[in-house]
């Protein structure tokens, strides 16, 4: 059977998501491994047709029809312009062997991190830790006429006697560890 585009990134998401092994879920949705492999495969070259998309942008613009229409073809192009933002970092990262940062899981059947449940190792899931010495740098990304130019640079150190601030102390902020004074919150409130 053949599937259109959308349904296809549908049964991936739905796959990643599934507390069940990837095996057993596949064949509850009668699909071979072997297709969402080559699915799979297919979702992470999009890169390339990002990169495609905004050559053709930049070569003919994006068209409207009525007045009204002109900006969202301008949130069309920064929309086109950050998706191939976000898989280049990607692709720069992970093909230097980078691991899950942030929000990000990097799956990887080597991984040295194995996610646990009530029943057992979750194996189908494995994933690549976080590596120390990229805890201290940044991705920076410039647009270029060529495209995207890549390069890192150290991130500032933070000022652990300033004012308590949400990106530097998210956890105590999620957790109310910043009104918690007695056990060590943070007192500079």
């Amino acid at each position: 059977m053949r599937y259109p585009a959308c349904e296809k990134l549908e049964i991936i998401r739905l796959v990643e998501g599934s507390h069940l092994l990837i095996r057993r879920t596949l064949d509850k949705l009668g699909i071979p491994r072997t297709t969402l492999y080559h699915w799979y495969d297919r979702y992470l070259s999009v890169g390339p047709e990002a990169q495609q998309l905004n050559a053709s942008i930049r070569k003919n613009g994006i068209s409207f029809g009525r007045a009204s229409e002109a900006a969202r073809a301008v949130q069309w192009q920064q929309m086109a312009l950050a998706s191939e933002a976000v898989l280049q970092a990607l692709d720069h990262y992970t093909a230097r062997g980078g691991g899950s940062r942030g929000a990000r899981a990097i799956c990887d059947a080597d991984g040295g991190s194995l996610p646990q449940s009530v029943h057992g190792p979750l194996t189908d899931y494995r994933f690549r830790a976080e590596r120390d010495e990229d805890k201290h740098h940044q991705l920076l990304l410039r647009l270029t006429k060529d495209g995207f130019e890549m390069t890192t640079r150290p991130n500032q150190p933070f000022d652990e006697t300033a004012k308590s601030f949400f990106e530097r102390d998210w956890p105590a902020w999620l957790t109310g560890g910043i009104y918690d004074l007695a056990d060590g919150g943070d007192e500079r409130w």
